[in-house]
């Protein structure tokens, strides 16, 4: 379904607009705004674009609600034209308030024309603070309980020009909002921002997923079982089994095998979302009675993804050996320093990086967090030890440990390219606390070689003080008199994310780092059992 602000249907190319969208989007629903229309001739101009379909014309209000169903599917649809000024505004925020109450615990979305943006990064001429009518609207939609819907297109939906849009102000005017009732029932749906054709608002496309291809879930350990009192029993009886092979294959495939009995030990405990439902509606009904009596005791996207990484993150490119510029490397580790970084790994120090990781850090491909691992130290320690020393006996990690996951992160709000993706690494729990073992040892090292105008990711320095100079440095760079000045921000993602394992070898040698060290630091990463 969809709702555009067309700002006038007498116009007959606006008409064959409307009548494309419906056609190339394939819309079941269609909500016109801003028609401009004579009463006298919308019957007219609604049969010649709608055709067949049932059609409507309501201008009496600025919200108009309807329950849309079919044999699959039912929701709430609220249609929104808001007017132009704050204060007529707020009759809407009211009538979107009692509707909340109508559409409570079911699905419900509110879509269309709302007149005012809700953050500063929603107009181009910016701005250093909310203005009430920002506020107003902020209040309202937390008060009715609904948020932006995901999509993808255009981030400003309304031009005040179409004639020259780089130089016209943008703003994003238009909106999908759904309430949690919504994203659980069609957790598939998304949101479009079409381009503005004829009009200087964007189309606003609603899609729903009727039916998807059910794809098993992999496993992820809930940490809430972790302090059941049967969690240990079932681990306990899964490592007393006997496992031939490698220290690391025995810790893989026991972890493999106990994933059976701790789902069935989650779903001893019923469907934690349907608890997590009831939870919420006593948590609203706990405060409900505070607030009564105060004072008584909420191309496919994953190919393009892929193609793009495997580009960006894939492809090896070759280098100039450092041979002949051994001059630069005037700081060097001692070799009584080298030597203490590479000291057999202990017991101890394998069980300190395993607690300090975070239990709230998301898992690895194997679906176990760091709680897993803490909470049954008792019963895993000794094996889980003897796996972790075996890569620094070796210097080969077993490739299930080496895999990782790659989650995409939304660096704004209407990402339209892979770029617009920020991508994080999820690595398993014992790939992480060997990262931290070798981390934690190298960090003896690097004050020693890196210079001192590197004030970030070194122990004892802060990146505050850089922040703090640049500051300083640009004050007056307004000025129209004076001597000419010239500034430059360099992006470095591209030269961190792809920097040559040969090189970074090569420099860690010539810093002075110990060859099992280097050996350590770079097996990881290329080179699996």
């Amino acid at each position: 379904m969809a709702s555009w602000n067309i700002r006038g249907m007498s116009n007959m190319d606006k008409q064959d607009e409307v009548k494309n969208l419906i056609k190339d989007e394939k819309l079941s629903i269609c909500a016109v705004l801003e028609t401009h229309l004579k009463p006298g001739n919308i019957a007219s101009i609604g049969n010649n674009v709608f055709k067949n379909w049932e059609w409507l014309s309501n201008i009496s209000h600025s919200a108009n609600s309807c329950r849309i169903m079919n044999l699959q599917l039912s929701w709430y649809g609220t249609i929104v034209y808001a007017k132009n000024t704050g204060n007529a505004r707020r009759l809407l925020w009211k009538e979107l308030v009692i509707q909340s109450l109508i559409t409570k615990d079911k699905p419900w979305v509110v879509f269309g024309d709302f007149n005012v943006i809700r953050k500063l990064d929603e107009h181009t001429a910016g701005g250093s603070f909310l203005t009430e009518d920002m506020i107003e609207f902020n209040d309202c939609i937390e008060s009715i309980e609904v948020d932006d819907l995901g999509s993808t297109g255009f981030h400003y939906t309304w031009t005040k020009s179409l004639k020259n849009l780089r130089c016209s102000v943008l703003k994003k005017l238009d909106r999908i909002l759904v309430n949690d009732t919504f994203i659980s029932s069609f957790p598939n749906a998304y949101g479009i921002f079409l381009p503005y054709i004829i009009s200087d608002h964007s189309p606003a496309i609603i899609g729903i997923t009727k039916s998807v291809n059910i794809v098993k879930k992999s496993f992820r350990f809930m940490d809430y079982i972790a302090y059941k009192d049967e969690f240990l029993d079932i681990v306990k009886d899964e490592w007393s089994k006997e496992v031939n092979g490698y220290a690391m294959f025995s810790v893989v495939r026991k972890l493999k095998n106990l994933k059976k009995g701790l789902k069935m030990l989650n779903w001893s405990y019923g469907n934690l979302h349907s608890k997590v439902d009831i939870l919420k509606s006593k948590l609203k009904g706990v405060q409900q009675e505070v607030d009564d009596y105060p004072y008584d005791n909420g191309i496919r996207v994953a190919a393009q993804c892929v193609k793009h990484f495997k580009e960006f993150l894939g492809k090896a490119t070759t280098v100039t050996p450092l041979n002949e510029l051994g001059d630069i490397f005037t700081n060097k580790i001692p070799e009584d320093t080298a030597r203490r970084m590479v000291m057999e790994v202990t017991n101890s120090e394998i069980k300190a990086a395993i607690f300090d990781i975070d239990i709230n850090k998301a898992s690895g491909p194997d679906g176990y967090t760091s709680c897993f691992f803490q909470k049954a130290w008792t019963v895993i320690g000794d094996e889980i030890c003897s796996a972790v020393k075996e890569f620094f006996y070796t210097g080969k990690l077993l490739g299930e440990l080496n895999a990782t996951l790659i989650a995409l992160i939304p660096k704004i709000d209407t990402p339209n390219k892979v770029s617009d993706f920020r991508p994080i690494s999820c690595c398993n729990v014992l790939y992480k606390c060997i990262s931290k073992i070798l981390t934690n040892r190298i960090k003896e090292g690097l004050d020693l070689v890196v210079n001192h105008s590197q004030t970030a990711f070194i122990p004892g320095r802060s990146i505050q003080d850089n922040i703090m100079i640049t500051q300083e440095l640009l004050k007056g760079y307004n000025r129209v008199n004076g001597p000419k000045r010239c500034s430059m921000k360099i992006d470095l993602q591209k030269a961190y994310d792809t920097v040559n394992w040969q090189f970074l070898e090569a420099v860690l040698t010539k810093f002075g780092f110990h060859p099992k060290m280097v050996n350590w630091s770079l097996q990881p990463n290329f080179q699996s059992v």
